[in-house]
């Protein structure tokens, strides 16, 4: 009454039809994602770039919108006025004008020198494009009918 009989351990690649893919990783039913371990360089690494990013929307809160409304040169001069932020960077200790439109900022010790470096910028800038406008890829074409708009040459 002896019956062959082979015994063969079950793989401990299959799975029981009940087994979701979630217990399978060892984790609760339920759970959401998988949560995969990364190495402690990595981690330094994002965290670092969370602080940076921390960093620049506190600095983003303490800036300030301003509006330029004449330029002190001899050569152009304002048909409107050009709306830039105003901030602090406590790690350049400079002032910084920003004006995203146009791409262009200026940078002080103080909130003067930064706003009359951006004017001197901006004025390069104006006759840089003028000078080859006839060869603008498409951005700086774009940025040419903006500065079209609000300057005017004396």
């Amino acid at each position: 009454m002896y019956q062959n009989f082979q015994y063969s351990p079950p793989s401990p690649w299959a799975t029981r039809k009940e087994e979701t893919a979630q217990e399978s990783l060892g984790l609760e039913k339920g759970f959401p994602f998988a949560w995969f371990d990364i190495h402690g360089a990595e981690i330094a690494e994002i965290r670092e770039k969370v602080e940076r990013l921390e960093r620049r929307l506190e600095e983003r809160e303490k800036q300030q919108i301003i509006s330029i409304q004449f330029l002190e040169s001899e050569k152009l001069f304002l048909k409107q006025s050009i709306v830039v932020s105003l901030v602090y960077s406590p790690e350049a200790e400079l002032w910084i004008v920003d004006c995203p439109e146009l791409n262009l900022y200026g940078e002080g010790e103080d909130e003067n020198q930064s706003i009359k470096d951006f004017k001197v910028v901006l004025e390069e800038f104006y006759f840089g494009l003028k000078k080859d406008k006839e060869k603008l890829g498409v951005e700086l074409k774009q940025k040419w009918d903006i500065l079209e708009k609000i300057i005017q040459e004396k």
